[in-house]
C-alpha cells in the first residue's frame, strides 16, 4: 500500500492532500453524509450540519468543498471555521443539529487532511 493512499474507517477519512484526498473525494463525502442526515429527518424540516475545521494549511479548501457539497445535497450547515472536534460534538449535541463533520488530519503529517462525521447523542 503506497503511503499516501485513501484511508477510511469508522471514523471518517484521510489522505494526503491533492493525490489521494482530492476535491471530488471530499465533497462525495460530505454529500454522503448530508444525505444520511438527510434521510433520517423523514421529511421534518430542513437538516443541519455544523461545519469545523483545524488550522493546518489546506483544511480551509476542503472545509469549503465540503460546505458547498452539503449545500448543494439542501442540508443547512452551521459553520464554525476553526474548532476542534469536540467544540463540534458539543455544538451538534446543544443545537440539536443532525451532525456535524470536522475537516481535520488529527495527528498526521502537515500534508495529510480528513473529514471527520461526529453524530449527535441518540444518533441522527
Amino acid at each position: 500500500m503506497s503511503g499516501d493512499a485513501l484511508m477510511l474507517s469508522g471514523s471518517g477519512l484521510r489522505g494526503v492532500m491533492g493525490t489521494s484526498l482530492t476535491a471530488e473525494v471530499a465533497q462525495r463525502f460530505a454529500g454522503a453524509l448530508a444525505d444520511w442526515v438527510k434521510a433520517g429527518r423523514r421529511g421534518k424540516g430542513r437538516a443541519t450540519i455544523v461545519l469545523g475545521r483545524d488550522g493546518r494549511r489546506g483544511s480551509d479548501v476542503f472545509s469549503s468543498l465540503a460546505r458547498a457539497a452539503v449545500l448543494a445535497r439542501g442540508v443547512d450547515v452551521l459553520d464554525l471555521d476553526i474548532a476542534m472536534t469536540p467544540t463540534v460534538g458539543v455544538v451538534v449535541d446543544r443545537s440539536g443539529a443532525d451532525a456535524g463533520l470536522v475537516v481535520t488530519a488529527s495527528h498526521n503529517p502537515q500534508m495529510w487532511c480528513g473529514l471527520k462525521p461526529v453524530v449527535r447523542l441518540g444518533g441522527a
